[in-house]
């Protein structure tokens, strides 16, 4: 009996702990480009310090990432058409300079409106993909987000953008509710694991303390020596399992702060909004960097 439910019970903790096994639902990610997806692509855009531009999120798929990269920027272009109500088509586009080596790059497309040329400048901040397998076909999703200049024709000026994946203290003070630390920077599934985990600890303590009060209870109330001995045995073994997920809820109560304090979360978008700034200009007559200070 104590062994069955000794078993029985740790199953369950482990269950909560590892996650319960997914269902298949034909489909897997093989690959990211990062381990978790970055924080502007979960609902927290990242906000303009000015007027002269907005935050845009283009997605694309295509078995090939380098297609699926391209078909970014021309959804987000076409995704701009419509929101400004441009009847005409786009005529060209490309890239006009890569910052500082990296992947980020300011972009200009002219659309054709009524036989005016307009020209709107776009540069790309970050960019995420995740390769997929839909049982026999492997398909490339790519997520870009974009800074896009809020007038044609007109110059940008774009913020000043860094990223980082520590949170710091920020993430330690959330986590005193177990596994919301973890939520809060992007890990799901270890939120949800230590979530689980307590709540999985806490209610064995509970249980196997009602269960351990009642054997004494019984000891006390029978007269058979065979019975108060068999009561008493599995009073302790109660005692002792209790212990043990007092130990282990302890424990994972610890991990979980360290965990919410120094690892690493999703990446999160960094906006600098004070002191003296040289923003990256973009028009249409050229780009370059914009002295401001902000108080």
């Amino acid at each position: 009996m104590k062994t069955s439910l000794y078993i029985l019970y740790i199953y369950t903790v482990l269950a909560f702990l590892c996650g319960f096994p997914r269902i298949a639902k034909g489909q897997a990610v093989l690959e990211r480009s990062e381990a978790l997806r970055p924080d502007w692509l979960a609902h927290k855009m990242p906000v303009p310090s000015n007027p002269t531009f907005t935050y845009r999120i283009a997605e694309a798929s295509d078995p090939s990432l380098t297609k699926a990269k391209y078909d970014c920027v021309i959804e987000l272009a076409e995704q701009v058409k419509q929101n400004k109500r441009i009847e005409g088509k786009i005529r060209t586009g490309g890239s006009l300079e890569q910052v500082q080596g990296n992947e980020s790059s300011y972009i200009e497309f002219e659309y054709t409106n009524k036989g005016e040329a307009l020209q709107i400048i776009y540069r790309k901040i970050d960019e995420y993909w995740e390769y997929v397998s839909y049982g026999d076909s492997r398909i490339y999703h790519c997520y870009a987000l974009y800074a896009v200049a809020s007038d044609p024709n007109r110059e940008a000026l774009f913020d000043e953008i860094s990223f980082s994946k520590k949170y710091g203290v920020s993430g330690m003070l959330r986590s005193f509710i177990p596994g919301y630390g973890q939520l809060y920077k992007g890990s799901k599934v270890k939120g949800l694991c230590i979530m689980g985990g307590e709540a999985a600890l806490i209610g064995g303590v509970i249980a196997f303390e009602n269960m351990r009060s009642n054997y004494y209870k019984k000891a006390r109330q029978t007269q058979d020596a065979g019975h108060i001995k068999s009561y008493t045995s599995k009073a302790n073994d109660c005692r002792t399992f209790r212990d043990v997920c007092i130990g282990g809820a302890a424990a994972l109560y610890i991990y979980n702060l360290i965990d919410a304090l120094v690892a690493n979360g999703s990446k999160r978008t960094i906006v600098k909004k004070s002191g003296l700034t040289l923003y990256p200009m973009a028009s249409p007559d050229g780009n370059g960097l914009f002295l401001s200070y902000r108080f």
